[in-house]
């Protein structure tokens, strides 16, 4: 079992496992029920209090997992099978996100974002405009629980995409 946390040089402190446990058991199960990953799965988690997820992870079977806090400097850039980004609080949080989410993909890659947190947006609408600028398109909307799925669009077909809009 091995997993990986990247910290950014911020003021916010490292979330703790001790955080809600029945509150981040239940996002995993969310999350699962939407892109049905083996146990297998690797699995990078992007945003803020983000080990509470983790560890919920690890206790569900999961041993390829690991974080990444937004701003930070990670070095690694390994493609994972889904790429989960919890609580993003503003536009600028997104856009840090789907980029690190961007360098983790492949064409298989599914891609969870939960727009719950974007408060004072229309947070799905906002991920939706945000996703194609980086090579994202939706899968999935769940309204209720307010998450998408996305997949990355192959960069083959973005460059072509792009070229006939010239």
């Amino acid at each position: 079992m091995s997993f990986l946390l990247a910290y950014g040089s911020g003021a916010e402190p490292p979330s703790t496992p001790a955080a809600d446990d029945a509150t981040s058991s239940e996002k995993v199960e969310r999350m699962l029920r939407l892109v049905h990953p083996p146990r297998a799965a690797h699995v990078a988690l992007v945003g803020h209090h983000i080990l509470p997820l983790l560890s919920a992870l690890l206790r569900r079977g999961f041993s390829a997992v690991y974080g990444v806090r937004l701003g930070s400097l990670s070095s690694g850039s390994e493609i994972a099978d889904v790429v989960w980004i919890a609580d993003m609080r503003s536009e600028g949080e997104l856009d840090d996100a789907l980029r690190i989410a961007r360098s983790r993909t492949s064409e298989k890659t599914r891609v969870v974002v939960e727009a719950a947190a974007l408060a004072g947006y229309d947070g799905l609408a906002t991920v939706r405009k945000h996703a194609a600028r980086f090579g994202f398109c939706v899968l999935f909307t769940d309204r209720a629980t307010r998450q998408m799925v996305l997949a990355a669009v192959p960069r083959q077909a973005m460059a072509a995409r792009c070229g006939s809009r010239q």
